[in-house]
Parts: structure tokens; C-alpha cells; sequence
């Protein structure tokens, strides 16, 4: 049953992505609302136009809707950080404060409306995660991890939930494997079904079903994200001879290869939104080794495959639950700040709005933590070295230099083999000493 998972990658194109080459991901910040506006905003407009122009040419089309939506906030930042100086500047007295009323409303309305922006942004990458999450059969793979454990009624609703999850997606699976070998599956799995109803053991069952849902997991990332179909090949081919009718056939040729790895980098950086950019990296080069391992006919090596393959899955279902909590916070954030804005504008009391105003940006630092030091782990554990800004890290370094610390070493005893007790006694005295004193 499981001999087709790798048979429709063997004529796929093996090109990767090119080493270094940047992926466009989410932010590491959410827009908000402040003064620091004012001098953000050439930057913001110079790197949202340059991540249009790279996810156009990649057909990233997710990231192309981040980066027009934050194009788009750029003029209410300058409003939003004129809004404030003028605040500030009424609260210290060198403005009146009806002077500039209008331009202090002005900003409050700028700051709801960057907040709205980046609203859709966390809201759009948050269905995108939980979409995938659907997508790599997320609840069916963590309930077969002790299927075994569990009554033999559990187990029977297992085989038919694999079942069912085959026929209500038979068009995408159809698309990655063909007709031929899709219904290979479905029959493989009513089979199963049938056996298993006739007295025969249901532990088999149970494996086979297990490394075919493994399989078809892996299997839908790798021709989504990972690969181009010949489909995709003949559209590039087909388009550039269009586009470049007149080119000579080398020409041709190299422009064909390198909108081929344009695709393949766009489609990463959409599997780098919904894990992270060093799992896509790790998915990328280990999907199809799994892939040969399950279709193997030993069974050491099928037991050997899915070992790896449930390190990968665990990893892909650990850094999809850590973009969903980082999503969340966004969204929290951002929620409590437009409150606050709303608030300020409607004469509610000012501690009130300060106490929204700290909640909002303490929740701004805690996704940026977030998305610092946990994201890029490979565990629950933040890696706080990697939470500060580079060019935090950059003026440290600058000021105080770059920090090396070297562990010290002890120096290597040689331990002779006495042949009476006060020799091999004076001996192990002597390391003591000298472990103690490098203590």
C-alpha cells in the first residue's frame, strides 16, 4: 500500500533554493502606534517596497500582502507621530493645548488605523498557520502517536478516520499523486478495514496506516513547498518563450532556471511563515530521504523512517503551536491598544489609558521575545542571547568590544599505576588538588 508515497517526487525538479538567498518571513514587531514613527517611517517605506518588488518576482503572494498593507500604514505613521510630539509637547507646556487639538486628534485616528493594519496582518497569519495545521492532519497525527495504548474501539475509529481523510481529500491528493495511485491507498486502507473486521490482527493495520498518514503529510509539504511539479515547469517554459520570444536558446534556458528557483524560494518563504526558516531548511532536506525509508519493504527500515519521521512532525506541530501563540499575542496587543487609543479620544481617565497603554506595549516586547528567542529554538526554551537587536548588539560591541569567553581547561594529569596503596593514594591527592583549584 505505502509504495507510491515516493513516486511522484522522482521526476520532480531537485533544484533548492539558493544558499543565502533572504526569505521573506513575519516581523519580528508589530506597527504601533508612538513617536518613534517620525523617524521609522523613510525606513519602513524603503523596506516595504523592496519586499514587494522581492515577493513579486518570487510569486510570494502572502508576503506581497503584508508588505502593501504596511506601505499603506506608512502615511498614518507620520500623522501618528505628529499627533504625539504635539502631546508631548502640550503636556510640557511649550503648546497650548487648543492650538493643535486637531492634529493631536488627527493622530489618535492615524494610531487606530495602524493598529487595524497590523490587525489583518496577525489576523491573515494566524488563519494561514491554523489552516496549515488542518492541512498536515495535526489532530489525526498527535492521536496516533499511543493509538495502541488505546481500546480496540479507538483503534477500529482510527483506521476509518485515516480512511475518511483520504476520500474527503481526494482532489489534493489526487493532484500530488495521481488517480492510479490515490485509489491504490483508498483500496489499500478498506482493505485494512476488512481484515481487521474478519479476526485478523489489528497492530499491522494500525502501523501501515500510520506511516501512510505520515506519508501523505510529508508528502503535501514537499509538493506544495518544496518542489515544482512538471505543471509548474511547463508554465515557466510556456511563459518565458512568450515573454522572450526573440532570446537565444542558452538565453532562454538560463531564464527558465532562474524563475524556476524564484518559485521554489517564494514557496519556502510561505512554508517559513507557517514553522520558521530553520525547520523549512530541515524539511527541505529531509522529507524525501523519510519518504524512500516508508516505502521501503524491510521492516527495519519502514521502523527507522518513521522514527525520523516523528522527530520532523513533532518539530513541524512544536513550531506551528509557537506561531500561533506569537499570532495571539500580536493580536492581543494590538486589540488593547486600539482600546487605548479609542479611550484617550473619548475623555476617558488618564489611568486608565495609561494602564491599557502598558498592558498594549508590554505585550509588543513579550512578542518580540517571542518570536526572537523561542522561534528560533528548536525546544520551548528561549534562547535569550538572540533577543537582542543586531544593532543593540552592534554598538555593545562598538563600545565595549566583543566579549570572548573561553572556558578554562584543566590541565591533563597522567595517573601512573602505582603497585602499593600510599603511591596510587599520593596519585589521586595530587588531581584533587589541582581540580579543586580550578573550581
Amino acid at each position: 500500500m505505502l509504495e507510491g508515497l515516493a513516486q511522484p517526487f522522482t521526476h520532480y525538479s531537485r533544484e533548492s533554493s539558493p544558499a543565502g538567498k533572504k526569505i521573506s518571513v513575519i516581523s519580528a514587531t508589530t506597527g504601533m502606534p508612538g513617536v518613534t514613527n517620525l523617524l521609522l517611517f523613510p525606513f519602513e517605506a524603503v523596506n516595504n517596497v523592496n519586499a514587494i518588488r522581492t515577493a513579486h518576482k518570487v510569486r510570494d503572494r502572502e508576503s506581497m500582502i503584508d508588505a502593501t498593507i504596511r506601505t499603506i500604514s506608512v502615511p498614518f505613521m507620520v500623522g501618528n507621530g505628529l499627533g504625539v510630539s504635539f502631546d508631548m509637547l502640550t503636556e510640557i507646556h511649550l503648546l497650548t493645548p487648543h492650538a493643535f487639538a486637531a492634529v493631536s486628534l488627527g493622530g489618535s485616528i492615524a494610531g487606530m488605523v495602524i493598529c487595524v493594519l497590523e490587525l489583518i496582518i496577525e489576523s491573515l497569519s494566524l488563519i494561514q498557520v491554523q489552516l496549515f495545521s488542518k492541512q498536515i492532519n495535526k489532530n489525526l497525527l498527535e492521536e496516533s502517536s499511543n493509538i495502541l495504548k488505546k481500546p480496540i474501539e479507538e483503534q477500529h475509529k482510527f483506521l476509518l478516520k485515516v480512511g475518511m481523510k483520504l476520500h474527503d481529500n481526494k482532489e489534493a491528493y489526487t493532484e500530488i499523486f495521481g488517480e492510479k495511485i490515490y485509489e491504490e491507498f483508498l483500496f489499500g486502507v478498506q482493505k485494512q478495514l476488512a481484515d481487521v473486521a474478519n479476526g485478523k490482527p489489528i497492530e499491522t493495520a494500525i502501523n501501515e496506516s500510520q506511516a501512510l498518514l505520515v506519508g501523505l503529510t510529508l508528502s503535501f509539504i514537499q509538493s506544495k513547498y518544496l518542489q515544482l511539479t512538471p505543471n509548474d515547469q511547463a508554465e515557466i517554459t510556456e511563459s518565458i518563450q512568450k515573454q522572450f520570444p526573440e532570446c537565444t536558446e542558452e538565453e532562454r534556458r538560463s531564464k527558465i532556471n532562474e524563475a524556476k528557483k524564484d518559485l521554489l524560494i517564494g514557496r519556502k518563504s510561505m512554508l517559513s511563515r507557517r514553522v520558521s526558516t530553520w525547520l523549512a531548511q530541515d524539511l527541505e532536506e529531509g522529507i524525501l530521504p523519510i519518504l524512500k525509508d516508508l516505502t521501503s519493504s524491510s521492516p527495519d527500515q519502514l521502523k527507522k523512517g518513521l522514527s525520523k519521521a516523528e522527530t520532523l512532525i513533532n518539530q513541524i506541530h512544536m513550531q506551528n503551536d509557537k506561531k500561533t501563540l506569537i499570532h495571539s499575542v500580536g493580536i492581543a496587543c494590538l486589540v488593547i491598544l486600539l482600546i487605548a487609543l479609542t479611550c484617550s479620544t473619548c475623555g476617558v481617565s488618564a489611568i486608565a489609558v495609561i494602564s491599557l497603554y502598558s498592558i498594549g506595549f508590554t505585550l509588543a516586547l513579550a512578542r518580540f521575545i517571542l518570536y526572537k528567542g523561542l522561534l528560533k529554538s528548536k525546544t520551548w526554551e528561549i534562547h535569550w542571547e538572540k533577543v537582542p537587536p543586531k544593532w543593540c548588539v552592534a554598538i555593545s560591541n562598538f563600545m565595549w568590544g566583543a566579549q570572548k569567553v573561553e572556558p578554562k581547561k584543566i590541565k591533563r594529569v597522567k595517573i601512573e599505576s602505582p603497585h602499593n596503596y600510599l603511591d596510587r593514594h599520593h596519585q589521586w591527592k595530587k588531581l584533587d588538588r589541582r581540580i579543586q583549584a580550578y573550581i
